[in-house]
């Protein structure tokens, strides 16, 4: 509890050496006055235009956590957006308090409070790149929600996504997922993924498989607003792969929760829940402390919650016999 207490004073404190100056639109912006956020966001390689573009929008995906209102203020005060504020954060926290109609001390008690709430966020979430190098690419993922089914031929993944965008005017996600069987033939067709989109979204262009990944541009409804939350479901249809259906985070998630419903004619020895494990524990399969067993319709569930980056959160088995050799 006192790491933690620590943890969020350093990052108060650095948030308040951010808005020294011209705040994000400072020249000069020295990322050794915020180590422990240059860290956050992934940015330990960047400096100059680059390392102010990447802290911004890491930023600016801390912020949608908070009420419109509260997201304004921080914007003031950072000086974030397309129009420079007053170089002064006095100036800037004075004008402030003329538009809130309120006491310049109110807004800095304001102000405090805000950097706190931001640090909690900080510390609850996982912040990362994807893999097209772009720190969160405008969206994060609130809710997975995937339903396995395996009583069916071919197997079929039930999904149904929330988002969060960080950006104006976010349009397009990618859903990316490793089903792509390893006797596909992509040249015939045999063998190879489908992705139907079920509601909330259109499909987009054809789907890119590179080796066992499969990446389906979804199109959304309608252009989403900083901080507006949408959901879309999608089915991917596919041969069985291996015994195990994991998420490995790229991005932010919030929660993941997966339902896998077995064959009840050839149900698994063993199963047990993946809870933050290396693609190296995956592989050696050997069975965790947390063992599943399936119900009256052959079906075991999980739910996995702040998920960290590069790591697997999942559900796998034995089946009784193809792992007898």
């Amino acid at each position: 509890m006192a790491q933690q207490r620590d943890e969020i004073d350093s990052l108060v404190g650095e948030l308040h050496n951010l808005r020294q100056r011209e705040g994000l639109r400072s020249k000069d912006l020295d990322a050794r006055a915020v180590p422990e956020l240059r860290k956050r966001c992934d940015a330990d390689d960047l400096v100059g235009d680059e390392f102010r573009e990447r802290l911004g929008q890491f930023i600016s995906e801390v912020i949608v956590e908070l009420p419109a209102s509260e997201r304004d203020v921080v914007k003031y005060i950072l000086n974030m957006g397309s129009v420079d504020k007053p170089p002064l954060p006095t100036k800037r926290m004075n004008d402030l308090a003329d538009d809130l109609k309120v006491d310049p001390r109110t807004v800095r008690r304001k102000t405090e409070a805000l950097f706190g709430k931001m640090a909690d966020i900080i510390l609850a979430g996982t912040w990362a790149r994807d893999g097209d190098g772009h720190h969160g690419s405008g969206w994060y993922v609130e809710l997975l929600d995937v339903v396995l089914r395996l009583d069916v031929e071919p197997m079929q993944s039930i999904e149904r996504r929330t988002i969060v965008a960080t950006r104006d005017g976010l349009e397009e996600v990618v859903n990316s997922v490793d089903l792509v069987p390893r006797k596909a033939d992509p040249l015939s067709g045999q063998g190879v993924p489908r992705t139907e989109v079920t509601f909330g979204a259109v499909a987009g262009p054809d789907d890119t498989i590179s080796g066992v990944n499969l990446q389906s541009r979804i199109m959304l409804p309608r252009r989403l607003a900083m901080g507006e939350r949408h959901t879309y479901g999608v089915v991917i249809t596919s041969t069985p792969t291996a015994p195990h259906y994991v998420c490995i985070p790229l991005r932010r998630f919030n929660r993941f929760r997966l339902t896998v419903r077995f064959d009840q004619r050839h149900l698994p020895s063993t199963i047990w829940a993946l809870d933050g494990v290396t693609s190296r524990q995956i592989d050696l399969r050997q069975p965790s402390d947390v063992l599943l067993a399936p119900d009256r319709a052959g079906e075991v569930a999980r739910s996995f919650d702040g998920l960290r980056r590069g790591v697997a959160y999942g559900i796998q088995w034995l089946s009784m016999t193809s792992e007898a050799g």
